[in-house]
């Protein structure tokens, strides 16, 4: 059951930009989200990918929820700095929209 009060909730991350992400991808991106990610920096990408997730994860505060088959990307609007998530919980779905900032090498991640 998705917790009742989700549109009172906000989620917050903060990543620094490494490699852990991109060492990580396969355990937390499907094929479909890896087809979003730009050629070009990719270290960047997976980690915005990673914190959006984990921002979704935190606004719901649900246990026994997956990165990789529970939340979604669904689209990324790099000119408003906008992640589309699908959050999908036995047959409820919930859009969810991810906004991101980046200063120096850390990306900050919170949901609406």
């Amino acid at each position: 059951m998705i917790n009742e009060n989700i549109n009172e909730n906000r989620g917050l991350d903060i990543e620094l930009i490494s490699n852990q992400a991109l060492k990580l991808k396969n355990k937390f991106l499907t094929i479909e989200e890896e087809k979003l990610l730009p050629k070009n920096d990719i270290k960047l990408y997976t980690t915005l990918f990673w914190s959006a997730k984990e921002s979704v994860y935190k606004k719901i505060n649900i246990k026994n929820i997956y990165l990789k088959s529970n939340i979604n990307i669904e689209k990324i609007d790099k000119n408003n700095q906008i992640i589309k998530t699908k959050l999908i919980i036995n047959e409820n779905v919930t859009y969810i929209n991810v906004f991101w900032l980046i200063f120096d090498s850390i990306v900050i991640t919170y949901t609406d």
